[in-house]
């Protein structure tokens, strides 16, 4: 477990860089009285718990609230507020460090068998953030694969120590 000063410390920088963004871009939205969009970026560990990263989950599930709290705080503004929520990101940096062993034992628990790439977060946020979403608001939208739907079973079954169901 992390030391309670690292713990804060993490806590704090992931809520604040949110918050902070989230009250700034509302003052502004409120001046133009045009209304907006406000996609805040989260993770499938505000929803998902997961050894070893405590206040990373309990950093990104305060996200999810904040984003929430805002939507509700702010729709009668026309201000929306959603959030996205990434599953393991393959960019280059983080492919190079991971072994085989792993990605094929986390890929076990994707329904769609694939890692998320940026550019699928890309294509969410243009989507939470354009016309297309203006009835969207105060939703968590998770773009993972599938990963977190499935019951361990499923894992156990992609790695074929399930033949069949009873």
């Amino acid at each position: 477990m992390a030391t309670v000063r690292l713990f804060f410390d993490i806590v704090d920088k992931n809520i604040a860089s949110v918050y902070y963004t989230s009250k700034y871009a509302v003052k502004a939205m409120l001046k133009q009285e045009t209304g907006g969009s406000i996609v805040n970026i989260s993770s499938v560990a505000g929803t998902t718990p997961d050894i070893s990263r405590l206040a990373y989950g309990v950093s990104k599930a305060a996200i999810n609230s904040l984003t929430k709290q805002t939507a509700v705080e702010y729709a009668r503004n026309k201000i929306r507020a959603n959030a996205v929520l990434p599953g393991f990101v393959g960019t280059d940096g983080a492919l190079q460090n991971m072994s085989k062993s792993f990605l094929d034992g986390f890929l076990k628990h994707v329904p769609l068998h694939e890692i998320v790439k940026p550019v699928d977060i890309a294509n969410m946020v243009a989507f939470l953030a354009s016309d297309k979403a203006r009835y969207v608001t105060g939703e968590l939208v998770t773009v993972a694969g599938g990963f977190g739907l499935p019951t361990p079973i499923y894992g156990d079954a992609m790695s074929g120590n399930i033949v069949s169901t009873p």
